[in-house]
This record gives C-alpha cells, sequence and structure tokens, in this order.
C-alpha cells in the first residue's frame, strides 16, 4: 500500500490528471477502503473528489513531466544532429 503525505501528487492508474493530494486528516475508511481526498483541474475548474486509496499512484506533476519531455527530445535531436555531422 502507497503512503501518501499532503500535498503529494497523484493520478489514477487508469490515467487522467495530476491530483493534489489533501488533508490526510479526513482519509475516510469505508468497508475497509480508504478514501484520499485529492483536488485536480478539469480545464475549466478545480474539483474536490475522494478516490480509494488502491486506485492511485504516485506521480510527478505535469510540469515536471514536460521538463523529462523536453530534455528527452533535446537530447534525441542532439544525438541526430551530431550523427549527421560524421
Amino acid at each position: 500500500m502507497i503512503r501518501l503525505n499532503v500535498g503529494d501528487i497523484v493520478r489514477l492508474k487508469s490515467g487522467g490528471p495530476a491530483m493534489t493530494v489533501l488533508d490526510h486528516d479526513n482519509f475516510s475508511e469505508n468497508n475497509e477502503n480508504i478514501f484520499i481526498p485529492c483536488v485536480y483541474h478539469n480545464g475549466t475548474q478545480f474539483v474536490r473528489e475522494s478516490f480509494p486509496l488502491y486506485s492511485l499512484i504516485l506521480s510527478k506533476s505535469d510540469e515536471e513531466l514536460r521538463c523529462e519531455n523536453d530534455k528527452a527530445v533535446k537530447e534525441e535531436l542532439e544525438k541526430f544532429i551530431n550523427g549527421q555531422r560524421r
């Protein structure tokens, strides 16, 4: 079982937007399931919703993922350019 802290970035295992874990003092248990309150932006507004712990994975923020992707693209472009110069 993953351990979450307030402010952690999570996503649903099935995909979807990055979500921020809210107040863990309010984690609720229902029939052995632990529900984690999260907030995310749906493109128009912020949405607060609770999700079962088993459905969440720790994630990086969208900005961190974009930076990693930009870095990977830059590295591939440099390899391509350097390969063309030989």
